[in-house]
């Protein structure tokens, strides 16, 4: 006996369409002439390009070549630079090929990019697996599937492999009996049993199709008592768990806004509202120094640092005592007065004067709150690995004003948000738009006004294709 999936999926909506009365030759011509002799005209590449899909690009691609005898890629690298290039140059790649090259760039060099594997896998249909594993192969002669089994570990590397089949069942079609199987399966494998057997997530995850796994996880919340991301958060642990919860995420209004923002993130914001909603009044340890005079406290950090001072050494307690005992907005006074009272950097005396933890501690106490916090996202999510304790710490205890304020110290995710932007355009932006601001209360638009800017957030706005 067969069932239909719960409903029916309302489409997909990208923000791209194909432009009407298209002629390829004519905009190989217009391109032509937008970087034709000194400068370029990027007002009229990037209106043009903007509003044409990816096959009508690839079609420009083809007749600015049998018309000019030229690479366009190559022409607009040249006429372009930074991230509207990097953003134009995506835009230009057929889309395989450009989510090879995102691959490639995942596993390249010194440490992984598991959140580009985790967001290209468990988004990607099995024509676009195939496609994009045969273009990775033709472009980098070399085996995709090899070179992430060399780059990553353990059951996230297993789950990785059978994604990269491309062999998800696609059909709505599903079976009754083998829905209530798998259910009892993933139940079995997890919550009643000790231990985890992943190897079971895995083969129905990994397999099955989403409108199947939406009955698996009706029906696991009946049997379990919880819906199945409380389980899987419950049962797995880092990139793994991630890349589960993307592929398996249960919602009935696509897109799964999961496949997309991970998960630790989509959780400490969450938190982060709650403890702003509820108003808790913080209670710190430091305090503003009463009778604060930032002309007193120079002249003795002043005779404390042994460049200065008349007896050898360092004053090391008189740093501390000064330091600890200001608050943070004290302390951004001091450096102030430090540069005009003696003209010298006063972070840089320390850092000279102090090592070791010591060091460390003091030169933290002395940066803007907003601009420590940003350091430290920047180191939670740079090098090997992501710590998302440290992320989830931050995000969770600032208050909004706070979040603008650190966001603007650590930057964007230009590399992520190009991905998105590039490759989901034509495909579901518009749904990825709504889920931002259903769970973000800002708008996608206003989020790439507020952190973008030039040409480079002139095209991402085109691409986002309105606001909310």
């Amino acid at each position: 006996m067969s069932a239909k999936g719960k409903g029916a999926r309302p489409g997909y909506r990208g923000s791209i369409k194909a432009f009407p009365n298209f002629d390829a030759n004519q905009d190989a011509e217009n391109l032509y002439q937008a970087m034709k002799g000194f400068g370029s005209d990027k007002e009229a590449i990037l209106e043009l390009l903007t509003s044409r899909s990816n096959n009508q690009r690839q079609k420009i691609l083809i007749s600015y070549k049998t018309l000019f005898g030229r690479d366009l890629i190559d022409d607009l690298k040249y006429e372009l630079t930074g991230k509207f290039e990097r953003l134009i140059v995506g835009l230009m790649k057929p889309p395989a090929v450009y989510d090879a090259k995102e691959l490639r760039d995942a596993i390249e060099g010194m440490g992984t990019d598991e959140k580009c594997l985790i967001e290209i896998l468990a988004s990607r249909t099995n024509s676009q697996i195939h496609q994009l594993v045969s273009a990775y192969n033709e472009v980098y002669e070399s085996d995709l599937e090899a070179d992430i089994v060399a780059d990553t570990a353990q059951h996230f590397k297993k789950m990785c492999v059978v994604l990269l089949q491309g062999t998800r069942e696609e059909d709505d079609v599903v079976s009754e009996h083998q829905v209530a199987e798998d259910a009892k399966e993933l139940f079995e494998a997890g919550e009643e049993q000790w231990g985890t057997e992943e190897s079971t997530f895995i083969t129905i995850l990994g397999n099955r199709s989403k409108q199947h796994l939406q009955l698996v996880f009706d029906e696991y919340s009946q049997i379990a008592g919880k819906d199945i991301e409380e389980s899987l958060c419950g049962e797995l642990s880092g990139d793994f768990e991630k890349l589960m919860l993307a592929v398996g995420t249960y919602n009935p209004i696509p897109p799964v806004a999961g496949e997309f923002f991970p998960e630790a993130a989509q959780f400490a914001y969450q938190t982060w509202e709650l403890s702003a909603s509820m108003q808790v009044q913080m209670k710190g340890t430091v305090r503003d120094a009463v009778g604060f005079q930032p002309e007193v406290d120079v002249k003795a950090l002043r005779k404390a640092m042994k460049g200065f001072a008349t007896v050898s050494g360092t004053d090391e307690d008189t740093i501390i005592d000064i330091v600890t005992r200001r608050s943070n907005a004290q302390r951004q006074q001091l450096r102030q007065q430090f540069k005009s009272q003696l003209g010298r950097d006063l972070m840089a005396d320390l850092k000279s004067e102090l090592g070791g933890n010591l060091g460390r501690v003091i030169l933290a106490l002395m940066m803007p709150s907003e601009q420590f916090d940003a350091k430290q996202l920047r180191k939670a999510i740079e090098g090997v690995g992501t710590d998302e304790r440290a992320l989830i710490e931050i995000l969770t205890t600032k208050t909004n004003t706070e979040i603008n304020r650190l966001r603007e110290g650590a930057g964007t995710d230009d590399k992520t948000l190009i991905r998105i932007m590039v490759s989901r355009s034509e495909i579901d932006l518009l749904n990825i738009r709504k889920e931002f601001k259903d769970m973000f209360d800002i708008s996608l638009h206003a989020c790439i006004e507020g952190d973008c800017s030039g040409d480079y957030s002139r095209v991402l706005l085109t691409l986002c294709g309105g606001e909310d």
